[in-house]
C-alpha cells in the first residue's frame, strides 16, 4: 500500500493524520467497470441491428428504438429513491443490486429469441435499464472513496471506460453474431447464442461482486473524503442544492445536450448509414459504432490524466464540446459524400471528444458541487441527459423518416453549439481542489473542530 501523511493541527496536543491508498483500489473499480461492461452491451444491441429485428419479431421502427430509450427513461424519475438508498445502504449493496438486475435481466432475454418474444425482450432490457440506474453515477464516487486526488479522474475514467467498452463490443459483435437471414429460425438461433453468452458473463459477475467487492478502505485515502464522511447527508436538501448551483445548472443544460445528443446518434446509426449503404449497412453501421466508441475510450483516458495533472476544468471541458461540434459536422458531410473512409475519420474525430466529454463532465460536475455526494451530482447529470436523449430519439427519428439524415444530423450539430456557447459561459469553480489545498484543508479541519 501507499501511505500519505497530512500534518495539519488543531492544536497542540492533535496528532498527524495518516490516509491511504490501498492495492485493492484497482479491483474494486475494474469489478465495477465489468459490471457496468454487460450493462451498457445491452443498451444498442436490438437497434444496431434494426432492419433483422424489425423482420424478425415484425414491429415497426419505433418498438426497436423503444428497446434503447427504456434505457434513458427511469433515471430521473428515480434518482432520488436510488440516492437514498445508496446513502443508506452504501456502494456495495447498491452495486450488488446492479449485478443482480443485470442477472435477470439478460437470463429474461434468452427466453425471447423467438419471433413471439420481443415483449418478453423488452422486459429484460427494462430491467436492465433500472440496473443501470444504480451504477451509472457510481464512477466519480468510487473514485473518491478508494482513490487520493492524484489518481481520482483517471479511477473515474475506468469506471467509465466500462460502459464505452460494453457498447463498443455490442456494436462490433451484434451485427456479426446476428445475420439477416431469410429464414426466421436462423436468426433466433443466433439471438439465443449471443443472449446466453451474455447470460453466463452476467452470472460469473454476480459471483465475483459478491465473493470479492468492498465497501471502503480500512483508512480514507484523503483528508477531503474524510471530511466527507462526517457531512450529514440528505439527498432532498443535496438537490436542492445542486439545483440553486448556478454553475452548475449551466453545466447540467450543456451536458445534457451532449451526451443527450450522444445517446440518439448511437440509437439512430442504423437507419442513417443503411440509407446510403444497403449492402451490409448494419455491419457498417456496427464498425462505425465501435469507432464511435473506442475512439472516445481512449481519449477518456487522457482527459482523465490532463484532469488530474492539470486541474484545468473548464478549459479542457470546452475544447472538448467545441471539437464535438466539428465533428459532429465532419461527420454530416462524411455521410453525404458516402465515402467510408470519411465516414470512419469523421467518426473518429466525433467519438474521441462527444464520448470523451463523459468523464470530463463527470468530473467538472463534482468540482462545482463540492462536497454534495459525487452520485447526486452525476446522477443529475445522467438523468436530465437520458432525458434529453429521449426526447432527441423520437425528433431526430422523425426529421429522418420525414426529411433525410443530412436535415437530422445538422440538427443535431447546431444543438451541440449551443451547448458550446453554455460550457463557455459557465463560471469556473473548483470546489474539490480548493479543499485539497493544504491552507484550505487546515481551515476546514479548524471549521469542523469547532462543530464538537
Amino acid at each position: 500500500m501507499t501511505v500519505r501523511k497530512t500534518s495539519f493541527a488543531v492544536s497542540e496536543k492533535s496528532k498527524p493524520e495518516t490516509y491511504r491508498v490501498y492495492k485493492r483500489r484497482w479491483l474494486m473499480i475494474f469489478i465495477f467497470a465489468a459490471i457496468y461492461f454487460i450493462n451498457s452491451a445491452h443498451w444498442v444491441q436490438y437497434t444496431i441491428i434494426a432492419d433483422t429485428i424489425k423482420k424478425f419479431y415484425n414491429v415497426d421502427t419505433t418498438m426497436v428504438n423503444m428497446t434503447s430509450v427504456v434505457y434513458l427513461v427511469p433515471y430521473l424519475p428515480l434518482i432520488l429513491p436510488a440516492s437514498y438508498l445508496i446513502d443508506k445502504k452504501g456502494v456495495r449493496f447498491t452495486l450488488l443490486l446492479a449485478a443482480i438486475g443485470n442477472f435477470f435481466g439478460s437470463w429474461l432475454k434468452v427466453f425471447s429469441a423467438h419471433p413471439n418474444g420481443f415483449y418478453i425482450g423488452l422486459t429484460g432490457q427494462t430491467i436492465l435499464a433500472i440496473s443501470q440506474l444504480f451504477i451509472l453515477s457510481l464512477p466519480p464516487k468510487l473514485a473518491g472513496i478508494w482513490f487520493d486526488k492524484h489518481q481520482m479522474s483517471t479511477a473515474c475514467t475506468i469506471g467509465v471506460f466500462g460502459t464505452q467498452l460494453g457498447i463498443a463490443t455490442s456494436f462490433f459483435l451484434t451485427p456479426i453474431v446476428v445475420q439477416d437471414h431469410d429464414n426466421l429460425d436462423s436468426i433466433g438461433d443466433d439471438l439465443y447464442r449471443l443472449f446466453i453468452f451474455m447470460a453466463i458473463y452476467t452470472t460469473v459477475n454476480l459471483i465475483i461482486t459478491i465473493l470479492f467487492f468492498q465497501e471502503e478502505p480500512p483508512t480514507p485515502p484523503s483528508e477531503a473524503q474524510k471530511l466527507k464522511k462526517q457531512e450529514n447527508s440528505n439527498p432532498i436538501e443535496s438537490f436542492k442544492k445542486l439545483l440553486t448551483n448556478q454553475p452548475f445548472v449551466m453545466l447540467l443544460c450543456a451536458y445534457s445536450i451532449n451526451i443527450g445528443i450522444y445517446n440518439t446518434i448511437n440509437t439512430l446509426l442504423n437507419p442513417i448509414l443503411v440509407e446510403h449503404f444497403k449492402i451490409n449497412g448494419a455491419q457498417f453501421a456496427g464498425r462505425i459504432g465501435v469507432v464511435f466508441v473506442a475512439s472516445g475510450t481512449f481519449s477518456s483516458v487522457v482527459f482523465g490524466m490532463i484532469l488530474d495533472r492539470t486541474k484545468k476544468f473548464k478549459e479542457v471541458t470546452a475544447v472538448v464540446y467545441f471539437m464535438s461540434v466539428v465533428g459532429m459536422l465532419a461527420f454530416t458531410f462524411a455521410v453525404i459524400s458516402e465515402n467510408k473512409l470519411f465516414i470512419y475519420l469523421s467518426a473518429l474525430m466525433f467519438g474521441t471528444f462527444v464520448s470523451g466529454y463523459l468523464v470530463v463532465g463527470y468530473e467538472t460536475g463534482v468540482e462545482l458541487t463540492y462536497p454534495e455526494s459525487e452520485f447526486n451530482s452525476s446522477g443529475l447529470l445522467i438523468g436530465v441527459s437520458s432525458m434529453a436523449g429521449v426526447i432527441f430519439t423520437f425528433l431526430f427519428t422523425y426529421i429522418l423518416e420525414t426529411t433525410s439524415d443530412f436535415w437530422a444530423n445538422m440538427g443535431m450539430a447546431m444543438l451541440l453549439m449551443v451547448g458550446t456557447v453554455l460550457t463557455l459561459f459557465t463560471r469556473n469553480v473548483r470546489k474539490r481542489q480548493e479543499a485539497l489545498d493544504p491552507s484550505k484543508l487546515k481551515q476546514h479541519i479548524e471549521k469542523n473542530t469547532e462543530k464538537f
